[in-house]
């Protein structure tokens, strides 16, 4: 099955998104020529699972409301997103009892590109996480390098640098094992993740 004009359109639209946001990083810049470059070639889509019904999930329009209103690479991927959402599966993050009620029950994350996703591969990864107001993302690494575009306003973490806020529109670089973190505000945080796995 070839991907649907919906899918196509996520995945250019997050294309712009990314280089017109990092033309002057060139560590996010690289990472998304690595990433946009792998999915020129698509793989078989499959139709998602119905999603399980989460509390944190009721915050995904007012999200994408709030991404709408910001610069027109985010309101294009906003839409697009908003188009696929019904398509998706969403789900809390592995082991997330352990970290207390309020991040188990304020955040939810979806896979649409990867072994998990709609598009099954194993060379790209790309998801969402949408986080309700108020709550806090736990620190966390892994292997990859990871880019992420930011969709909300929110507070981030890089243990080189401590707490920030890139602000809506902003693409976030992490290295390999980088121990990283994001946290809401008043408004649910909502942001699009890419790692390159190969």
């Amino acid at each position: 099955m070839e991907r649907s004009d919906t899918l196509a359109s996520f995945i250019n639209s997050a294309r712009q998104a990314a280089f017109a946001l990092t033309k002057w990083d060139s560590s996010a810049h690289g990472a998304a020529e690595r990433i946009f470059c792998a999915l020129e070639t698509p793989t078989e889509v499959i139709k998602g699972e119905p999603s399980a019904q989460y509390s944190a999930y009721d915050y995904l329009p007012s999200a994408l409301g709030n991404a709408a209103a910001g610069p027109g690479p985010i309101k294009t991927l906003s839409e697009t997103l908003e188009a696929l959402a019904p398509d998706l599966s969403w789900q809390r993050r592995a082991n997330a009892e352990t970290q207390g009620e309020l991040f188990y029950h304020g955040h939810i994350n979806t896979t649409i590109i990867g072994p998990a996703g709609i598009e099954p591969r194993n060379d790209v990864i790309i998801g969402v996480s949408l986080v309700a107001p108020d709550v806090w993302y736990p620190e966390h690494n892994h292997p990859p390098e990871e880019l992420y575009i930011v969709m909300s306003e929110g507070d981030w973490y890089h243990e080189s640098t401590g707490w920030y806020t890139p602000g809506i529109g902003a693409v976030v670089y992490h290295e390999p094992w980088i121990t990283h973190a994001m946290r809401s505000g008043e408004q649910p945080l909502l942001a699009i993740w890419c790692l390159l796995t190969t």
